[in-house]
């Protein structure tokens, strides 16, 4: 039986009801047409009796039952407020804690400090996203339905992509990942989205909206408490840090030079050697720039990453994966033969290295690193540095390239000394203040060693060391001699460079693609002090092994063609450590037989270092 009742129904964008107080019944088994002129409302009619179109006033009953115009009913928006609930906590404060505690010794900030502000992300997109699907609701149901629907979609895509597609993503110690690398997670996100958005819409098309309505609040509660017990876990199985008292790296007296001694080591992330080699070949002013150094052609460096390398170029300590590397930098930077003997001979020493890796009381020996009690100066750039770290987990990857955020960071933020601010090794920021600081002198001997981006992605930089889209990395070779050419020219337009020992070099060199390849080979630029002469190449077979014995010897009066036992022609192994990035636990040892350049001679010998604790 099929029973109108005072039915009304008028589509919104006419002004006149369609079909206007409408009653009558058919009986079962009887057979009734509908005729009457084009417009009349004959398809309206049906629309109406299959809900194709929902009634405005009356009572539709089928089979006894009653289908009245839908009344919106406020429980109908719990589902919104639940998804909102667990989409908003798992972006703003599942994101930013967990990540925090897995990442903790790069962040100079207590985690009572980030509480407050993940409360306020979370607050914030909660009442947003209430808002948004609050007007969604008032206008319409369908419209509604719809708009809950793809922040469902959303919420449970985002899930499983920042969960179970984010293994092989750099951590937060300023490595920047080459994008092109992860089209691969591209794909798989699609995909992610384009499933999850397929079952939803069926899902939708086979239930009604009330049934649909009931999925999304069951699966949003299970969700949250599902990350919210996996948030609980974290927090009590992690040992979190007393940050009260930071050691801060400060950028406290960098351009302050001694009238009697410097030893100053500047060192370029990243910078490849055979990719200076062809770059130089088309830069003769490069001979120029360089003069008075030594360039070791054939170096080979300790390891691939900068981690790894900073505390084995000042110490010649070899980190072997068979202990907390907290406690290898400690043992490093207190240890080191090259620091001790600096100590000894009266040097003032600065080190302007932002990643120390450790909190041993002993890197307070160098001047521009103080203990400072962590304080927040700018909470809005606190609150998007948070906002770009939720979304470096959680966006989509083709969106995670504008989320990225490295631990450096964050010190634009920090409550810094009067007299000093945070270091921070950008490439810009060097080069102006190579240019246009003033440099001032004291009578105290100084070491310097002063790490800044380099060649490092990404690749932004020409030659002139202006900002570029798209860049390559052989221009980032080039706006390094740049960047060196007028840190030079600053030292000697002062007076102080004859009387400084200076070595340029990298810490690692650098692959197109992530493996032990080329990043073996860095440069290494070295001029004694008091050392004049022509530009000079030498093939000798060095390792960064040997440092500790060149330094020593700079700080006796040797010049850089004198600092290394080993000559041009010698036949010599040496030793490699590679670190693989998508198994931190894993170091593999490599040696180089011949010429640092030829990767043929690269090999490795089978045994890894693996740390477990």
């Amino acid at each position: 039986m099929l029973t109108f009742d005072n039915v009304r129904f008028q589509y919104d964008s006419e002004d006149f009801s369609i079909i206007d107080h409408l009653s009558f019944t058919v009986d079962a088994g009887e057979f009734v047409c509908v005729i009457g002129p084009s417009g009349c409302g004959k398809s309206t009619f049906l629309r109406c009796i299959n809900r194709l179109e929902e009634i405005d006033t009356g009572v539709l009953k089928l089979n006894g039952v009653s289908y009245e115009k839908e009344k919106k009913n406020i429980k109908d928006f719990i589902p919104a407020v639940l998804v909102s609930l667990a989409a908003s906590f798992m972006l703003m404060v599942f994101a930013p804690i967990e990540i925090y505690y897995s990442n903790q010794d790069q962040f100079w900030f207590e985690i009572k400090q980030l509480i407050p502000v993940v409360a306020c992300l979370f607050v914030l997109l909660f009442i947003v996203s209430l808002i948004i699907l609050g007007i969604m609701f008032l206008i319409n149901t369908k419209v509604y339905n719809i708009g809950l629907a793809m922040y469902f979609i959303a919420f449970i895509s985002s899930y499983i992509q920042g969960n179970f597609l984010v293994k092989n993503l750099p951590g937060l110690d300023g490595t920047q990942p080459v994008w092109k690398d992860y089209i691969s997670e591209d794909i798989k996100t699609i995909v992610v989205w384009v499933v999850v958005s397929a079952v939803v819409i069926a899902f939708s098309i086979k239930f009604k909206p009330v049934i649909m309505r009931k999925a999304v609040s069951i699966v949003s509660v299970c969700m949250f408490l599902m990350i919210a017990v996996t948030m609980v876990t974290v927090v009590l199985t992690t040992k979190v840090a007393d940050k009260d008292y930071e050691m801060v790296v400060t950028d406290k007296d960098e351009f302050e030079m001694s009238s009697d001694t410097n030893f100053i080591i500047l060192l370029l992330d990243a910078m490849e050697g055979g990719t200076y080699n062809e770059v130089a070949q088309n830069h003769p002013e490069y001979a120029e720039i360089m003069k008075d150094f030594t360039y070791y052609d054939n170096t080979v460096c300790g390891y691939t990453f900068t981690k790894q390398s900073i505390p084995f170029i000042l110490s010649g300590i070899w980190y072997e994966n068979e202990r907390p590397f907290e406690e290898y930098a400690a043992d490093a930077y207190t240890n080191s033969p090259f620091l001790t003997k600096l100590t000894q001979k009266g040097y003032k020493m600065s080190l302007y290295e932002p990643e120390l890796y450790t909190t041993d009381e002993e890197l307070y020996k160098f001047s521009n690193i103080i203990k400072n009690k962590t304080g927040i100066s700018s909470y809005v750039t606190f609150l998007k540095r948070e906002i770009q770290i939720s979304g470096y987990k959680y966006a989509p990857f083709v969106l995670k390239r504008f989320c990225m955020v490295g631990a450096q960071d964050f010190e634009d933020f920090r409550a810094n000394p009067d007299d000093c601010k945070a270091y921070t090794y950008d490439n810009e920021t060097f080069y102006d203040e190579a240019k246009n600081s003033e440099l001032t002198t004291t009578n105290d001997k100084t070491f310097k060693f002063i790490h800044i981006w380099g060649a490092h992605v990404p690749f932004v930089f020409d030659k002139d060391m202006n900002r570029i889209e798209e860049g390559t990395y052989a221009q980032n070779v080039e706006a390094c001699m740049t960047m060196t050419d007028a840190y030079l020219k600053k030292l000697k337009e002062n007076g102080v460079y004859d009387n400084s020992v200076i070595i340029v070099m990298a810490d690692h060199g650098y692959g197109l693609s992530y493996g032990p390849r080329n990043r073996q080979h860095p440069v290494l630029f070295v001029k004694g002090k008091n050392e004049s002469h022509d530009y000079t190449v030498s093939e000798a077979p060095i390792s960064y092994d040997d440092l500790q014995e060149a330094f020593s010897r700079l700080l006796d009066g040797a010049t850089g063609e004198e600092v290394f036992d080993y000559k041009e022609g010698d036949e010599r192994k040496r030793r490699y450590l590679y670190f693989e990035y998508e198994h931190e636990e894993i170091l593999e040892e490599f040696y180089q037989e011949g010429y640092a350049g030829d990767l043929d001679t690269l090999k490795a010998t089978g045994r890894k270092y693996i740390y477990s604790e």
